[in-house]
């Protein structure tokens, strides 16, 4: 069975599960200057033990935000995102670019992906969405 086919079945015998997916890799964000003042917010209102799980944080909470369908699905990355997120970490394309597949990684694991929708849902309701 293709993949349309599924998706036509799905809709069909389970509509609230197709509203569901499609809310879930819907950005919420979609101007990308924006990435900074999250970073800007975040780094003031969320300090983990560690840089490394800072910075995890932080860019699986950019990519909820901004490019959900990349980080729930591995999806290709929206265009500048990369380059984005290298300019608020100060990395190099390359150094970011593991950082992102790391934290795709890391979704996998119940804790993070919470810690993650508590703070974009935190960000979310402390200033206006563009």
């Amino acid at each position: 069975m293709d993949e349309a086919r599924i998706v036509k079945v799905l809709s069909i015998t389970h509509p609230e599960l197709i509203e569901s997916i499609k809310k879930d890799i819907t950005p919420v964000m979609t101007d990308l200057i924006m990435i900074k003042e999250v970073y800007d917010k975040f780094c003031l209102t969320y300090k983990p033990h560690d840089d490394y799980s800072h910075k995890l944080l932080f860019i699986a909470s950019v990519l909820r935000l901004f490019n959900p369908d990349a980080l729930i699905i591995e999806y290709k990355l929206r265009s500048g995102i990369r380059a984005s997120l290298a300019d608020c970490l100060s990395h190099t394309g390359q150094l970011t670019s593991y950082y992102i597949s790391q934290a795709r990684a890391y979704m996998k694991i119940k804790a993070f992906k919470n810690d993650v929708a508590i703070i974009t849902e935190n960000y979310l309701c402390n200033t206006s969405v563009s």
